[in-house]
């Protein structure tokens, strides 16, 4: 190198430029040939092309052998680290810089004289078809290397200032053991029927519960932990993987995907998605399960649980299960509730559609024998309450029973075939849910044709006794629960009392056999007592998880719960959003960098970044997930155009040298990004909120931004939260308001999307939006919804003070125009030969705006005798949703058709006693698109006579 310097008739500048040139493909190249040839021929003529070429293959030869590059102004060089990331020391303020390659970094990390090391990162950007359409380069400026940590997109660095930390040899890795499992071996299928394939399930069941001896009997009880029988080679299995949003699980291979909470799922209205989540999540938990996975908390992987603490280490053979606790599909009920994120709508019909399409999904896989994962549907019933949760006394009058809090179970059950249902912590009407034999045998198993397990929620046995004070002793709470249909307990109580409660003549020992049978069953149904090498659902290779077509799912789904509240005009355009790309945009708020918070974080049960980022450090190590900041930066070009101030934390007091910063960032910004909402101080399981108030000082500060910058900046709003909240001075003070709830992994990436326009926002609110008052006027264990003022849209006055934004609100880029083309006049009789003909109605769909758009259209019914069955003491039916149309993308002026489906099933009201009531009469039918002003209405009759469809058991 030094002799082509001088022997060169280069000059001094070029051979610099060439050599630099060259330093920034090192860390990179495929082909260094091409590379070179790459550099040289668009920094160099011709005449300087060979020597640049020998020059730089000269130098690259040398760097290649111990990955030092010299750079030609400095003594410094980039040691690099292939491979690793430095998690600590992070140069305050936190330095992001966009450079294109590992090089570059260094070279950042030389010009900063604090600047010791550096983490180069790259991630795929994903387009809406699934293919990667470029990368994201980030690059961080460290004071120290420690945390050093492996990770697949990092290339990390020293620049030669201090010396590396001592890198410790990597630890060995073991082997997983293979999964252990039943009739693999000793067992004769001739002598040991459970093991005989040709034999209905039943059958087996019955013959391998009746080998079985009462220790044996109670040790397979206990959620987390059924004990192994080893004299019959049968494994311990684990009860009860969480996969609210993706499984929740330690990473194999790979990490499993995570996908948007249920509050943006239901924002979707999309059950094609929905299902197709279900069916992922139970494709990657067969994978998981066949490299012997287990859940992130091994603590609650125990042999005796004690209510909600666990301690002791998990069995061999134990780790995660098939069946998984999950779907929530509880109701959003009152806005205070710690878990409204968790429920995907205050709907009971979508609600249940969801419900049903995670069923579907999660259970039929490619193997038709054999389900491919038991999908746990939670929790049964009316629970609603955090507070004193294992001693709270859900009152539900019959009507609101059968007509809200048992409905979305209902449809799970009958159209989703549901093979798992959780009883709850709470009381209904004064019998903890647990021991209900009427709500459980009678309604759920008889009524319903519920044909799966039922397992109990964590310590939910244990409250029985201790919250309930409902039987006297653990034996007799332990007897209950099983004789009420409860087979699995998800505590400590079984374990030790039932074979105690069968000694002392408290439980039958056939009652026992019967909950012991649905368990068996249920294993049984999975394949895992047949042989695993015609079993499709057991050849599944780690592959799967967490695959490029999973990812694309995620980020789709995140994308489709975009929900744009408000879009208002501006001094400079039409519409505040979408945003121009190359302006100076400050990013301002206490949820602009969060990356908690997209993924799910601590709210999501059990979920840390373990699960979620492979080789995470720790829980809170979400190294894998973009924040909003992060995207927002990325998409808006050059890095330097997008600032950053924080203003104030979630629930924080106000800061006013915090407001003062944010402030004079706004003042030199083209536009303010704010990102508000809560987190998981201010929701989350155990805790219900007293005030729905956006939280803390964030009000303040949205006052601040807005007198600052005044109408000539646009302010746009975005919300990362859970549950409804007052957010009328966001409302006022913003230019467009974009709700993203909280959006899973690829969140921030959608939330930059739908704000630069590449994404068209099509999400509809799944609830109801209230000013702060509302919760004054209606006690948070009021469980009626039909009582004054009324609960959700089905019953409050549409016009009524304390309504912000209703149920299906939700805008776009673009404009649809909906047409009705089935001929007016609907009629419906339920007096055909099966009582429940149905009606379609057909409408047709056009984008009539300039951009690229998808549209949900709700249909709803409402009854024009406007006095409630249920009692003249009750509000009257508003309107009730009964279908919904998801229309796909459409181009400007492109058109489509679709219909909605009436069936006489879903045109019911309830009486005071829960019946499920046909009545003739005249109705309206709905066609909205969250819009009140331009909905289409058309009338509708139903003939026949009053007719009771189904009736609640008595008892409840």
């Amino acid at each position: 190198f030094l002799v082509l310097s001088h022997v060169s008739a280069i000059g001094q500048f070029r051979l610099n430029t060439c050599a630099y040139a060259s330093i920034g493909y090192v860390p990179r190249v495929k082909s260094r040939t091409m590379s070179i040839e790459f550099l040289c021929t668009t920094t160099m003529n011709k005449m300087t092309l060979l020597p640049c070429i020998l020059a730089v293959a000269s130098f690259i030869s040398v760097s290649a052998v111990d990955e030092t590059v010299k750079t030609p102004s400095s003594d410094l060089s980039c040691s690099l680290d292939p491979g690793f990331d430095y998690y600590h020391g992070d140069l305050e303020p936190r330095i992001y810089l966009n450079t294109s390659d590992a090089a570059d970094c260094c070279k950042a990390c030389q010009e900063h004289p604090q600047c010791n090391f550096f983490s180069f990162m790259t991630t795929p950007q994903l387009r809406n078809d699934g293919t990667v359409g470029g990368q994201y380069e980030t690059c961080w400026l460290k004071s120290t290397d420690s945390g050093r940590r492996p990770r697949e997109n990092r290339i990390s660095g020293s620049v030669g200032r201090v010396p590396p930390s001592p890198r410790p040899p990597p630890p060995p890795q073991p082997a997983p053991p293979g999964v252990h499992r039943a009739c693999s071996g000793a067992n004769d299928p001739t002598t040991y029927k459970f093991c005989n394939v040709s034999l209905s399930w039943d059958v087996r069941v019955k013959d391998l519960v009746g080998r079985l001896t009462l220790s044996e009997k109670v040790s397979v009880m206990t959620a987390r932990h059924s004990s192994p029988v080893p004299r019959l080679n049968i494994p311990a299995y684990d009860w009860g993987v969480n996969s609210i949003h993706g499984d929740q699980v330690a990473c194999g291979t790979h990490c499993a995907t995570n996908f948007p909470l249920p509050v943006a799922i239901g924002a979707s209205f999309n059950m094609t998605m929905v299902q197709a989540l279900g069916r992922m999540m139970g494709v990657e938990l067969r994978s998981l399960r066949l490299e012997h996975v287990c859940e992130k908390h091994l603590a609650q992987l125990s042999t005796i649980r004690t209510g909600e603490t666990h301690s002791a280490p998990p069995l061999p053979d134990a780790c995660i299960g098939l069946d998984t606790w999950a779907p929530n599909i509880n109701i959003n009920r009152d806005p205070r509730w710690g878990r409204n994120w968790e429920v995907a709508s205050e709907d009971p019909h979508l609600t249940g559609q969801i419900g049903a399409a995670y069923a579907r999904g999660f259970q039929n896989g490619e193997d038709k024998r054999f389900l491919l994962g038991v999908l746990t549907a939670k929790h049964w019933a009316a629970y609603n309450v955090e507070a004193d949760r294992k001693g709270f006394n859900s009152v539900v009058p019959r009507y609101d029973l059968a007509e809200t809090y048992l409905a979305a179970f209902r449809t799970t059950v009958r159209q989703g075939n549901v093979a798992g249902i959780m009883c709850s912590y709470n009381a209904l009407n004064g019998i903890p849910t647990c021991a209900d034999p009427v709500l459980n045998n009678d309604l759920l198993r008889s009524a319903w044709g519920f044909d799966g397990y039922m397992t109990s929620d964590s310590g939910a046995i244990d409250g029985i006794v201790s919250g309930h004070k409902y039987a006297a002793s653990k034996p007799k709470a332990a007897a209950q629960a099983i004789a009420a249909g409860c087979d699995i307990d998800s505590g400590s109580v079984y374990a030790g009392n039932v074979e105690l409660a069968v000694k002392l003549g408290l439980l039958n020992e056939s009652t026992l056999d019967a909950a012991i049978a649905h368990a068996f069953r249920t294993r049984m149904r999975l394949g895992l007592f047949d042989p695993p090498e015609d079993q499709p659902h057991e050849h599944y290779g780690p592959e799967v998880v967490g695959s490029a077509q999973h990812h694309t799912l995620s980020l789709d789904a995140s994308r489709q719960g975009m929900t744009l509240l408000a879009n208002k005009p501006t001094a400079r355009k039409q519409r505040a959003l979408p945003l121009t790309k190359g302006q100076r945009v400050a990013v301002i708020g206490p949820n602009s960098d969060t990356r908690t918070l997209m993924a799910g974080g601590t709210g999501g049960g059990l979920l840390s970044a373990e699960v979620v980022c492979k080789n995470a450090s720790n829980s809170t190590d979400w190294w894998c997930i973009q924040s909003p900041l992060d995207a927002i930066r990325e998409w808006n070009g050059s890095p330097e155009l997008t600032t950053f101030a924080r203003g104030t934390t979630v629930t924080g007091p106000l800061n006013a040298s915090a407001v003062a910063d944010a402030v004079a960032l706004a003042k030199n910004a083209d536009i303010v990004v704010l990102v508000l909402g809560g987190d998981w101080s201010v929701e989350h399981e155990g805790m219900d909120r007293s005030s729905i108030e956006l939280p803390g000082a964030q009000d303040t500060l949205v006052d601040a931004i807005a007198a600052a910058v005044g109408p000539s900046t646009p302010v746009v709003s975005v919300l990362i939260h859970g549950a409804s909240m007052d957010i009328g001075n966001v409302l006022n003070k913003s230019d467009a308001v974009l709700d993203a709830f909280y959006p899973g992994m690829f969140g921030a990436q959608a939330l930059a999307e739908t704000l630069f326009g590449e994404n068209t926002p099509g999400g509809k609110l799944p609830y109801t939006y209230y000013r702060k008052t509302y919760v004054d006027r209606i006690p948070m264990t009021e469980f009626s919804m039909a009582t004054a003022p009324g609960r959700g849209y089905r019953y409050i006055n549409p016009t009524d003070q304390d309504i912000l934004l209703p149920f299906g609100h939700g805008l776009s880029y673009t404009e649809f125009n909906v047409s009705c083309t089935s001929t007016p006049g609907l009629v419906l009789d339920n007096r055909g030969a099966d009582g429940n003909a149905s009606v379609d109605v057909a409408f047709s769909v056009q984008n009539v705006g300039e951009v690229q758009g998808g549209e949900t259209v709700l249909a709803y019914w409402r009854p024009l005798n406007r006095t409630n069955p249920g009692g003249a003491q009750l509000l009257p039916l508003q309107r009730k949703l009964f279908d919904f149309a998801k229309v796909a993308t459409m181009q400007p002026l492109q058109s489509t058709t679709a219909t909605v489906s009436l069936s006489v099933d879903n045109l019911v009201q309830f009486d005071s006693t829960g019946n499920r009531l046909s009545l003739p009469g005249d109705y309206e039918v709905i066609l909205s698109t969250g819009n009140r002003t331009r909905e289409i209405v058309l009338p509708l009759r139903l003939d026949g006579e009053v007719r009771i469809l189904e009736s609640l058991p008595h008892g409840l």
